[in-house]
């Protein structure tokens, strides 16, 4: 069976043996700036084109139309001989480097994809086991659909769920990809608002892909890397993110609320939300969390058993994200949910028996050594907010 590796802003099509011919086909978009030129083309240049092998096709499309289209004949030479090899595909190198040069006339900002597009597009390719390498932003800044921008704003979990109809986010209805992966190379010169703005961005493309019936294979800016990945078919390269279904607006103001705005996010809290879970769907809980609910932020406490060493449990909880911690006498940095100034503290398990014995020290220096049932809560205030 064939296997397809497609790259938009590099799609490539690849047989599923070394033996079986290869399709490559580049897809690119227009006016990026030099550094994503240089970084892209070498990209191509050493980790593309360098593999491939006599009957392998490769062809540069853009706007619909074939720009240069290549074949490598059977004849060793070509294998074997750079200057052959060179000679062949210089079309499609040149292809690929004035279209990315080509000044935008109307519709997305240099560098800019129209992912949504893209998905929308694939859906209409029937070949199975695929593997699409996208180049360039993985912020939607179309002036076309400013509404839309993914710039500085990502999309709320309710839209989906909806139709294209209802919002361009929308992916009711097209499970069509048939678990193809996809490789998101983001090119040099991103400008995310923080950290939260970033992790939502990777959110939303998971979810968009997923939405469609394909799976984000990789998410990075190391490009040669995310090249190799594609090559490989690899699929363990990004995070794994969950809608919400909770999550609801109501219809009519979907065309006007479909994107979270960023919250203010200070540098040290974007910290603390890596520090707080290994779990990523954690993470965009948290951060979900701290947009939408500004009297809530995060903060350091300190935590340990003041008695027996017996594996109690105490966790911090809100609206459902929790945070746990295993007691030990030792104290341990842990990261807690303070809302208007309080904290409140969970006791999860009784490890021995005799209670969940817990002494606290908080960010203001407060010390407090309460004993627990498993279930009590206990909350403590704090100056530090």
């Amino acid at each position: 069976m064939m296997k397809r590796i497609g790259i938009l802003f590099v799609t490539t099509v690849i047989g599923a043996s070394s033996a079986a011919a290869r399709n490559i086909e580049l897809q690119l978009a227009r006016s990026y700036s030099e550094q994503q030129t240089k970084a892209v083309m070498e990209s191509i240049g050493s980790g593309l084109m360098p593999n491939l092998a006599p009957n392998d096709t490769i062809s540069v499309k853009a706007d619909g139309r074939t720009l240069a289209e290549t074949t490598i004949p059977s004849d060793e030479k070509y294998a074997k001989v750079p200057k052959f090899r060179n000679a062949l595909l210089q079309p499609a190198w040149t292809a690929a480097a004035m279209q990315m040069k080509t000044a935008l006339e109307v519709g997305q900002g240099p560098g800019h994809l129209d992912f949504v597009g893209v998905l929308s597009s694939a859906r209409y390719q029937t070949t199975s086991d695929r593997d699409v390498v996208v180049f360039g932003s993985p912020l939607l800044s179309d002036p076309r659909m400013p509404e839309w921008s993914l710039a500085a704003a990502w999309p709320n979990d309710a839209v989906f769920g909806l139709q294209q109809a209802d919002s361009p986010y929308g992916t009711a209805g097209s499970q069509q990809l048939g678990g193809t992966r996809f490789h998101y190379c983001v090119t040099p010169g991103v400008e995310y608002v923080n950290l939260a703005h970033q992790k939502m961005t990777e959110r939303a493309i998971s979810l968009l892909v997923k939405g469609y019936g394909g799976v984000l294979a990789t998410f990075t800016d190391d490009l040669s890397l995310c090249i190799k990945r594609a090559l490989m078919g690899a699929t363990d390269g990004a995070l794994v993110f969950e809608r919400d279904p909770t999550v609801t607006t109501p219809r009519m103001l979907l065309a006007t609320n479909t994107l979270v705005g960023v919250p203010s996010l200070p540098a040290e809290q974007a910290v603390l939300v890596e520090e707080a879970s290994q779990d990523p769907k954690v993470r965009a809980d948290l951060l979900t969390m701290l947009a939408k609910r500004p009297q809530v932020r995060l903060g350091r406490v300190y935590l340990s058993d003041d008695r027996d060493e017996d594996g109690d449990v105490v966790a911090f909880d809100l609206d459902g994200i929790r945070l746990p911690v295993t007691l030990t006498h030792e104290e341990r940095e842990a990261v807690a949910v303070i809302e208007g100034g309080r904290i409140s503290i969970y006791a999860v398990k009784d490890g021995g028996g005799g209670g969940v014995t817990v002494r606290i020290r908080t960010e203001d220096n407060q010390i407090t050594s309460p004993v627990l049932s498993e279930g009590e809560r206990f909350d403590i205030d704090t100056a530090a907010h």
